[in-house]
């Protein structure tokens, strides 16, 4: 049995904690646990740079465009490097053109509409049609009736 005087001197603990498990196995132990939490939660971004090319899986015979417009002027050519922002495909333009004298028109019939609408709700308000004249919109016929 061991002398209860020396609980309290240093020599017991060198005795009891100066040993191969808490020199070498404690932290060595430690260590792994960091590695593999370090391993678990942190992120490795992976960057991969290549020159390459970009070949066909199948000859396409039709190329179909969003354009019902003829090409003026096609800038593809086999093997030419392409930079972002670089026209590959230039349309003739008049179809546009005449697609958006169409949408003025059309958007010049809807005011002529809505100014109609306007009457009609103030012919209603009023009890009185506040109609001019004749009107393709059928408004004035909707308010006598």
């Amino acid at each position: 049995m061991m002398n209860e005087k020396y609980f309290e001197s240093a020599e017991f603990y060198q005795k009891r904690f100066h040993n191969f498990a808490s020199l070498w196995v404690v932290p060595c132990f430690l260590l792994l646990l960091f590695v593999v939490g370090f391993s678990v939660f942190a992120k490795k971004e992976v960057t991969l740079s290549s020159r390459g090319t970009i070949e066909a899986t199948r000859v396409v015979d039709q190329i179909q465009s969003t354009s019902n417009s003829p090409i003026q002027v096609n800038h593809l050519k086999e093997n030419k490097e392409i930079k972002k922002g670089e026209i590959l495909v230039e349309y003739q333009g008049d179809q546009e053109k005449q697609q958006g004298m169409s949408l003025t028109q059309q958007l010049d019939l809807l005011k002529k509409q809505e100014e109609q609408l306007k009457l009609l709700k103030t012919s209603i308000e009023t009890g009185e049609s506040q109609f001019t004249g004749n009107e393709h919109f059928g408004y004035d016929q909707l308010f006598k009736d």
